[in-house]
């Protein structure tokens, strides 16, 4: 029996990064791409609400007290219908940044599985979104911020750099 070398064993490390981002990638797309198609067709009822009902006004002179209330109806209506179309346009950016969100969680599942096949592409794509994850965490761990939440940053930032150890040294190309 021979001792082989403990960086020529197979190391789970890969499987571990690639589940790693096939479960953010599901976590963060499946919830973000429900609320995007429930605020879309939110957004189309709320523009529906702010279509104006009615567009004339009873003359107070004819109608009095009733047309008097009538018309201050009308006046709630048009106010309740702009505040239904600003809703509406806060719902569709909603929806469209929900949307964005939700491509690049299909991205992160497709680097994870680009991981676990072992491609190159991936592993580059892996590379650059890690550092991102690690420079949004080395600036919240540096923000003048109590020290519990700084250390709660600094152990969120040893995730990136346990992908980026993984992508860059323990990566090997598949044996041909």
């Amino acid at each position: 029996m021979t001792a082989e070398s403990p960086l020529s064993a197979p190391a789970p490390h890969r499987r571990i990064v690639g589940v790693g981002f096939q479960v953010l990638g599901g976590v963060l797309g499946v919830p973000s791409l429900v609320c995007a198609v429930g605020l879309s067709i939110n957004a189309l009822a709320l523009r529906h609400l702010a279509a104006p009902h009615a567009t004339h006004f009873y003359d107070i002179g004819t109608y009095g007290l009733a047309g008097m209330i009538a018309n201050g109806g009308r006046l709630v209506d048009k106010g309740l219908g702009f505040l239904a179309g600003a809703a509406g346009w806060i719902s569709v950016l909603l929806a469209a940044g929900l949307f964005a969100v939700t491509v690049y969680s299909a991205l992160l599942f497709a680097v994870g599985r680009g991981i676990s096949r072992r491609a190159d592409w991936a592993r580059i794509v892996g590379a650059i979104l890690s550092l991102g994850f690690l420079a949004i965490a080395m600036t919240l761990a540096a923000a003048p911020v109590p020290a519990d939440a700084r250390l709660v940053a600094s152990l969120i930032a040893a995730l990136p750099l346990y992908v980026l150890w993984t992508l860059i040294w323990r990566f090997r190309p598949t044996p041909d």
